[in-house]
């Protein structure tokens, strides 16, 4: 299923389930996220953010972690500002993920609450963007999530993918499937790259590439959905708006590197 659909149809189960006494939520607390979507209910919590779930334990072994470098690296450490692109700054990506979705959704104005980030201050190959108070140990890095039937972007292609808690991939690397936020709460494996992003020390800005499946490096934009609130990345932001939306709710951001 598409993601935005998928989105749809978390967030408007969310809301309804907003109406249905305290009860209810006890009473079904044991139903899977199918019979709760059947009865207009929200998906579960996640009960565990330390494993991979079913599906993702079956088809892959435990994601690696990332291997000691041969010397010193210097790392740059702040939160991610967020630039509204004709609009001007929107405060910094908060470290709150939604629960309806498993993907960063908002920017907040208290620095208190924003996502505390660090990444390889000079690095010619793109790099991890290790998060320390994300929701969940084990996808520690603000990574792309996308999904597995539709996972090359491009100019002249509507696909797109969403910003997310993932655990590592190296840099280069093709898509895969691996831990990450977004399947946790859906319990649909999805693929992820997680160093995809690059510091300028000059401008400050966190630029993003993802890597198709024929290994080809595509620069992506960075987006915003303000009316659903969720972050995605896309290889062509004009083709998406003119398949699923106006530019009033998909707007392009940037992001950058506030120390």
């Amino acid at each position: 299923m598409n993601f935005r659909a998928v989105i749809l149809l978390l967030l408007a189960t969310y809301v309804s389930a907003l109406a249905v006494p305290p009860v209810m939520w006890t009473l079904e607390e044991g139903w899977t996220n199918a019979k709760r979507f059947a009865a207009n209910l929200a998906p579960l919590k996640p009960k565990s953010l330390y494993a991979p779930t079913k599906v993702l334990a079956s088809r892959h072994s435990a994601s690696p972690s990332p291997s000691p470098s041969s010397g010193p690296t210097s790392v740059c450490s702040g939160f991610v500002s967020v630039y509204s692109v004709g609009q001007g700054p929107s405060g910094w990506l908060s470290a709150t993920v939604m629960n309806a979705t498993g993907v960063y959704s908002t920017t907040t104005m208290d620095k208190s609450q924003a996502l505390k980030v660090s990444i390889p201050c000079i690095t010619k190959d793109h790099s991890a963007l290790k998060a320390y108070n994300g929701p969940d140990k084990k996808t520690c890095y603000v990574g792309f999530i996308q999904e597995e039937d539709e996972p090359d972007i491009g100019a002249g292609s509507e696909n797109f993918g969403l910003i997310g808690p993932t655990a590592w991939t190296d840099s280069g690397a093709k898509p895969a499937v691996g831990d990450n936020y977004y399947d946790v709460i859906t319990d649909d494996p999805t693929l992820i790259e997680a160093s995809v992003w690059k510091y300028n020390s000059k401008t400050t800005e966190l630029t993003a590439a993802w890597i198709n499946t024929d290994g080809s490096s595509v620069p992506s934009t960075l987006f915003w959905d303000t009316d659903y609130y969720w972050f995605g990345f896309t290889g062509d932001l004009g083709k998406l708006i003119s398949e699923y939306g106006s530019g009033n709710n998909f707007v392009q951001v940037k992001f950058y590197l506030d120390a």
